[in-house]
């Protein structure tokens, strides 16, 4: 399994940033569950932008390339479920220093 992400829109740089990573065996499960929770492969691939009055607003991608699956969400902090959030915070938190 491969899983790829990006984040944008946030200070400093404001520029898009993006991680690419194969998951550890020791952590799919972990991801497993998360896909699970958010239904990712269900998900809609736009989940929408940002309200356009918000500041230091953040939009995100997750790409799961899992086999013969693969697919792609784009949401903001505006869009995203709390489910979403939590599988990006754990992206970020767990596979960061992989990518």
């Amino acid at each position: 399994m491969t899983i790829s992400w990006s984040i944008a829109g946030l200070p400093p740089a404001y520029l898009e940033r993006t991680w690419r990573v194969a998951v550890p065996d020791h952590l799919r499960a972990q991801v497993d569950d998360f896909i699970a929770r958010t239904k990712f492969f269900d998900l809609p691939e736009s989940a929408g932008g940002n309200d356009p009055d918000g500041r230091d607003m953040g939009t995100y991608s997750i790409t799961v390339v899992d086999r013969s699956r693969a697919h792609t969400v784009r949401f903001s902090d505006s869009t995203q479920s709390a489910d979403l959030a939590a599988f990006r915070a754990w992206l970020d938190q767990n596979l960061a220093s992989l990518a």
